[in-house]
């Protein structure tokens, strides 16, 4: 996902087999951010720097789910494990879950603290980890709690746990494929890996490349990818941070 700021925002579906592009979806007039495919791989949702969560069709392109209940940029979404629902993070500081049949906020799922800039799905359960510029992940549910969204209600009942302060911002965020591991990036460089259950730090990656940007385990979990500020992708080895492999992006 991405787009031209003020101009359009564009999600592409790729083949990465063939390397071919099978769709481009253009809409909104502003760029589109945290993009996220269904768990029937139908729909993919994108979060926008006009405020907006959208859900569009794979097939065809048409959108078929907007909720415009954040204040400012929506800088990621996720689906629940059923694909029924969509949880989004804003630079509002606000995590959201909406009902993507109707477009309806369900529920608000924490309770401001800093604005948020990433967030990842585990992969079995309906939680999600969320990054911000205070420097801490932070785990929630995915669950309404009956639907309480008057001001002063208590969003804590979704909280889950949180995770040792980072000294910059969290820019990108994975689970591993089992959920046990999860890893952040941040905009000094800096990449930590946690155990999901305790928040124990497994390793500290502590280099001078530039912001992270992008982060993903290997399927078989034993390795971490990383993109960032200068155009890298560099391979860690997932149990102890040691760099495995690095090449640029795009060779010139």
């Amino acid at each position: 996902s991405g787009g031209a700021v003020s101009e359009f925002g564009e999600v592409q579906i790729w083949d990465t087999t063939k390397r071919e592009l099978l769709r481009s979806i253009k809409a909104s007039n502003d760029a589109f951010y945290g993009v996220s495919i269904s768990p029937d791989n139908r729909q993919v949702a994108v979060g926008c720097a006009d405020k907006i969560a959208r859900v569009f069709n794979i097939a065809d392109g048409l959108e078929i789910m907007r909720c415009d209940n954040h204040l400012d940029w929506v800088f990621g979404s996720a689906f629940t494990n059923d694909g029924l629902r969509l949880a989004t993070v804003s630079r509002d500081k606000a995590a959201k879950l909406i009902d993507i049949a109707s477009g309806l906020l369900i529920d608000d799922i924490n309770q401001s603290r800093d604005p948020l800039i990433c967030l990842t799905r585990h992969p079995i359960d309906n939680v999600i980890a969320t990054g911000g510029t205070e420097g801490k992940i932070r785990l929630f549910k995915m669950e309404p709690r009956n639907g309480r969204l008057a001001e002063g209600d208590n969003k804590e009942e979704s909280f889950i746990r949180e995770f040792e302060h980072m000294a910059s911002p969290i820019q990108a965020i994975a689970f591993s494929p089992d959920g046990a591991a999860i890893v952040c990036g941040a905009l000094n460089g800096e990449i930590r890996i946690f155990k999901t259950e305790n928040g124990q730090r497994i390793a500290q990656i502590q280099a001078n490349h530039g912001p992270i940007f992008a982060l993903a385990f290997t399927a078989d979990g034993k390795q971490i990818a990383a993109g960032g500020y200068d155009g890298h992708i560099r391979l860690y080895e997932a149990t102890r941070g040691e760099m495995v492999k690095e090449f640029d992006s795009v060779p010139v």
